[in-house]
């Protein structure tokens, strides 16, 4: 008997054992989170404060091109590594000492950037947010005529190569840190601007460019309309002793607009300009014997005492003001 519990004792000890090697499957309650067997490296959400004032610098800077910008993200020195997220997307990482890193971006874009730093020695990953709001060009292309005052104030000012911009009577101020024109004109009015018979003709509006830095070529055309011409006397088909058909005075010619440029530094800016101002006005002829036409006919012969009408007055120049650097003094003529 006592041989037989012996046996059994001892195949139960052998059988615990082996039981001990087995993996027992353990549904796992979802409610409960398993404790691994190791601390993972945890994120955590910290604000700018946990880093020295200086730790990152970020700033836009300047392409050549029209809102062509670049994003520059700096930082000191460090041990471990750096990962830049956009729209949750690593974008740019780095492993260690100090560096740049640059994303080019598009004039007017807001960007965030959310960088995750991974310091040697320190279990905790650490966040910041940095915004930075891209600057956006003012760019002026092709023919434009103004319908109104404008006035434009951005970082950057583009004029395209071959554009025109016509002002007419309207005052055109641009305020800029940097002016880029590419061989484009500015003017008043057309050429060939006429006002309509009898009337004096419209002066050319003003024009003033204040800019940090200046490159590039642009000429400026201060003009006038000229003054329209006086109607030929006519005569309309009322009693005979009452026919005189004096000509009519022509209108005076517009004053050319003014102008005004500072810049601070402009030594690679090349500015032409002229001031050309209205013609006066052709006086209209005494009436003479069976004109034609909508508004210069006759009937009758005119009195012989019938007088021709007057010219009108020739505009004036206008007022050029010329500072180019912040060394010189300007000069007005």
């Amino acid at each position: 008997m006592f041989l037989t519990r012996s046996i059994l004792v001892l195949f139960a000890c052998l059988l615990l054992i082996s039981c001990a090697d087995e993996v027992e499957d353990v549904a796992v309650d979802p409610a409960v989170t398993p404790q691994p067997a190791s601390t993972p490296v945890e994120s955590q959400s910290v604000g700018p404060a946990q880093f020295p004032a200086d730790y990152f610098k970020v700033a836009a800077l300047e392409n050549p091109e029209a809102n062509s910008y670049k994003v520059q993200l700096s930082w000191i020195p460090f041990d471990g590594s750096l990962y830049v997220f956009k729209n949750d997307t690593v974008v740019a990482s780095a492993h260690g000492g100090n560096g740049v890193l640059e994303m080019y971006e598009r004039g007017g874009a807001k960007v965030e950037l959310k960088i995750e730093v991974r310091r040697q020695g320190e279990p905790v990953a650490q966040f910041l947010s940095v915004r930075v709001q891209v600057p956006e060009d003012y760019v002026l292309s092709g023919r434009k005529k103004l319908s109104e005052n404008l006035k434009i104030k951005a970082a950057r000012v583009f004029i395209a190569k071959g554009t025109v911009i016509m002002t007419e009577n309207h005052n055109l101020v641009i305020e800029a840190n940097s002016l880029i024109s590419e061989n484009a004109v500015i003017q008043n009015f057309p050429l060939t601007a006429k006002a309509s018979r009898e009337q004096n003709g419209r002066s050319g509006g003003a024009i003033s460019i204040i800019a940090q830095k200046a490159e590039g070529d642009l000429f400026v055309r201060l003009n006038a309309e000229e003054g329209g011409e006086g109607k030929i006397g006519a005569v309309y088909k009322v009693m005979i002793d009452n026919r005189s058909c004096a000509g009519t005075n022509g209108g005076d010619g517009g004053n050319a607009g003014s102008l005004s440029v500072q810049f601070a530094d402009g030594a690679a800016f090349n500015l032409n300009y002229e001031s050309v101002p209205g013609k006066s006005g052709k006086a209209g002829a005494r009436g003479q014997l069976m004109l034609t036409g909508p508004q210069d006919y006759v009937i009758f012969p005119c009195d012989f005492a019938a007088a021709s009408g007057s010219d009108g007055r020739p505009g004036v120049v206008g007022i050029v003001c010329v500072k180019k650097s912040a060394q010189l003094t300007g000069s007005c003529k």
